[in-house]
């Protein structure tokens, strides 16, 4: 959470923060705090460098929930690729992802989602 408290504040230092959160994750084994700290990064670089920075960081938290069976959270992570594969423009991918018509694209965005307010 400091990453994000710092980037909040402006200092886009909290960028590397969050960064080094989930080296760290990766290098004890810790799944969930992992993978939330993945979602919290994707949605920072969603807000500072654009949809493909976001969508970067959200595969590689969405591969590791499938390699520790957090469903849950890959969840997140799919509403969350949604989403910015919407601002690249692939309205498909987005709703096959997704898994309906395109109805709602909105719902169930990640918890600390801001693309859910635009």
């Amino acid at each position: 959470m400091k990453g994000v408290a710092r980037f909040e504040v402006g200092d886009l230092d909290g960028l590397d923060d969050l960064r080094q959160a989930v080296e760290l994750g990766l290098q004890l084994g810790l799944g969930r705090d992992t993978a939330r700290a993945y979602i919290n990064l994707s949605e920072l670089l969603f807000r500072h460098e654009g949809p493909a920075a976001a969508l970067e960081a959200n595969q590689v938290g969405r591969k590791v929930c499938e390699e520790r069976g957090i469903t849950d959270l890959a969840l997140v992570f799919d509403g969350e690729a949604a989403e910015c594969l919407i601002d690249l423009g692939d309205w498909d991918h987005a709703m096959r992802l997704r898994g309906h018509s395109g109805t709602g694209m909105r719902e169930g965005c990640g918890p600390v989602s801001s693309r859910c307010q635009r």
